[in-house]
Parts: C-alpha cells; structure tokens; sequence
C-alpha cells in the first residue's frame, strides 16, 4: 500500500465514523428515520445510545488529562533545561544551537531567518529562534495524537556539529507523541510503545488468565463452606498478601523460583519458559483479590429472596449455588475483569524490572531518570488513555451483563 492509499483509507475510516456519530444522534432525536423499522430500533437501542454518551464522556477526560499534563511539563519556561538538560556535554559553540534546532522540531520555538549586510558588502544569514504560545503548542500536539494518519518519523539522527536531524525512517501512522531525546535518542515514542507493550501485555494477559482461573474456584468454595477448613486457609492467604508490602512479596517469589525451583529468574525473549515466575508471582497475587470479592458476593447473594425461594422449592444447595447465586455474582466482576484485560498493556513496573523484563512498566521511570520529558509526557498520555479506556469498557460490559441496570431515565 503507497503513503497516497494509506491516507485516503485513514481519512475514509475518520469520515465515515464521523457521520455514523452524527446519525445515531438524529436517529435518536427523531430528526431522521422516524418510521419504525429494525434499523430504527438498532440505533435507538438505550445501551447503543448509553455507549455513544460514554464514548463522549472519556474522550473530554482524555482530552483534559492531556491538556493538565502538557501544562505541568511547560509551566518554567525554560525550556532548554527541561528538554536539553540530559545530552551530554557538547561543545559551547553547538550546544545552543543544537538544543534550538531540537525545540523548533518539538515545536516549542519557531525559527525564521534575517539576512545582515556585513561591511564587505557579504550577506549573513543569521537563524532566530522565539518562543511558540503555549496555546499554539497545545493545539499542535491535539493534532499529532489525534488519530487521523499522518507521515511520522521513526528515527531521526542528529548531527552535534550542525545542529542538524536528518530522518532515517519514515512510515504513515495514526499518533505522533514525539520523538525521546535521551531515553532512546532519535526513536519516535509511539515505535518505543509499539516495542514494548506487546512484551507486557504477553506476559500480563497469561497472569490474568491464571488468577482467574485459580481466584473464582477459591472463592467459590470459600463461600459454599463458610468457616471451614477450606474458607480459613483462604483467608489466610488473603490476609498474608494484603498484610505484606508487593515489593517484599515478589521478592519472596524471586527467593522461593532462583534458590527453590532453580528456574531461570531473567527474561530471555526466546525461552518462553522464563515468563513463567513473572506470570506465576503476579497471578497468585491478583487470585487473592478475585477470591475476596467472589466470596463477599456470593455470601452477599446467599440471603437473597431468590435464594430463599429456591430452597423453599426444594432446589439442591448445588444447584442454587452454581445456577443463581453465581451468575449474580460474577456481574460485579465483570467489571474488574475487563479493567484488568486492558491494564495488561501497561504491564507492571516491579515485576518487570525484578525480572528483567524489558516491558512497558519501567518505561516510566527510566525516562523520568534520563530527564526525558517529551517521552514523560508521552507516557503519561497513553496511559491516562488506557484507563479511560479500560474504564469505557467495563462500564458497557457490566451494563450487558446485568439486565437490571436501567438506561432509561426515570
């Protein structure tokens, strides 16, 4: 596909979903289609509606949350120690102008040229840099994150000498969140995101796997025999793992898989087996949260009416249990579940760094300590984005999965 038919389909896709917002909201104001038909029905349907308005609702917070922290990170104006501080030493001479070129680029100065007649009668050309509103730059970087697609470059090269960046890569893309300047000099952000998160969501989606399927039976049975054998060693667990800092806890992993078990405690990208104690250490610590909340449900759902009912019926306490009480259970987890889904792009900044796990988790903190505030800033937004989103997504699910919740204004 050339660059001209990626930008007409990106354009396409924008326009078109575009104008099925606008006819939802028609439809549902009784501007257009007002004959009853299943087409009708579709688009007036309270949850597609509910969906649209919460869609609407975290696009302005993902908006604001933009706007507070490009704000925060251009408060001292003094650009040139906040985005040139972490270079290196470069020669007096270069510096200034490398560090000006570099700020034209992120679009925090603006550069014109003015022409000097020297006293030989020779023309100097001489580049002056001013500052950019800070209204101007915000506006811009809405721009770059907006998805519409756009020629970005991946890497560029920086020449000490001249001041000069050349592009060695380019490619169409949807984001532009900049380029990092020390962390990984030269390489656009959304290629560091894009190397990175697949690696966390691997290993983080098989641990939301695990404790779900370790968390759900365990409180399960812990409700269905309540002050047993069976509920006390859950409790027990779960008191020990809030009871203990994470950091102590996956420590004690690490301790128990290196000296214990012998494995491997270091990610190597082509042994899968040394995913193993990252996905084990971080799904026995979320199974004892998924254990506490299915129990508390289900002991909550145990004194029901319905429940009552049942019995009276002469239903067998297995059949209530795994028929009705269960199923209402599950709806408030289904919440959590989705939330955590998604939060796997994000992975975890302890474990992988105690594991050596080159993920998105401890993107952050290297940034912050290589003084790497365009990819701060980066970062930031793209997981003020991840948790909208993964909040849009469980508040929809949970709206399918219970019937009982009402779109409808009273």
């Amino acid at each position: 596909m050339n660059d001209i038919s990626a930008l007409i389909i990106g354009y396409t896709v924008i326009i078109l979903l575009i104008l099925l917002v606008v006819f939802i909201i028609l439809v549902n104001h009784n501007v257009i289609l007002k004959k009853d038909s299943w087409i009708r029905r579709f688009f007036t349907n309270p949850l597609t509606y509910y969906s649209l308005k919460r869609i609407g609702s975290s696009l302005i917070s993902v908006i604001l949350a933009v706007a507070i922290t490009f704000v925060l990170l251009r408060t001292n104006k003094n650009y040139h120690a906040i985005f040139c501080s972490a270079w290196g030493r470069l020669p007096p001479e270069t510096e200034n102008i490398i560090c000006n070129a570099y700020l034209a680029r992120l679009g925090l100065m603006d550069s014109y040229n003015v022409t000097h007649i020297l006293e030989d009668g020779t023309q100097s050309v001489e580049t002056i840099y001013v500052d950019v509103p800070m209204f101007t730059q915000l506006l811009k970087y809405y721009y770059n994150i907006f998805p519409i697609p756009k020629l970005v470059c991946l890497r560029q090269n920086l020449d000490n000498v001249t001041g000069e960046w050349s592009c060695l890569e380019e490619s169409w893309t949807l984001l532009d969140f900049g380029t990092s300047a020390t962390f990984r000099k030269g390489i656009a952000i959304t290629k560091i995101v894009g190397d990175t998160m697949p690696i966390s969501f691997k290993w983080s989606i098989w641990s939301i796997i695990l404790e779900t399927i370790l968390g759900y039976p365990l409180g399960l049975f812990m409700a269905k025999y309540k002050d047993r054998l069976v509920d006390k060693i859950g409790k027990a667990y779960i008191i020990f793992v809030d009871s203990i800092p994470g950091l102590v806890y996956y420590y004690m992993f690490l301790i128990f898989f290196s000296s214990v078990l012998h494995w491997k405690t270091i990610y190597e990208p082509n042994d899968p087996m040394t995913l193993l104690p990252p996905i084990i250490t971080s799904a026995f610590g979320g199974m004892a949260g998924i254990a506490y909340w299915v129990r508390r449900y289900m002991l909550n759902e145990f004194s029901s009416d319905y429940v009552k009912f049942a019995r009276s019926k002469g239903l067998s306490e297995n059949k209530i249990l795994f028929t009705h009480i269960l199923r209402n259970a599950i709806v408030p987890l289904s919440r959590s579940f989705f939330t955590s889904i998604i939060a796997c792009l994000v992975g975890s900044f302890f474990i992988e760094n105690i594991y050596s796990i080159g993920g998105f988790g401890g993107i952050l903190i290297k940034a912050l300590n290589a003084n790497d505030f365009m990819l701060v800033q980066g970062l930031v937004v793209i997981t003020a984005i991840i948790s909208v989103l993964s909040y849009l997504v469980s508040d929809i699910s949970m709206a399918i999965a219970d019937p009982r919740i009402s779109f409808t204004e009273e």
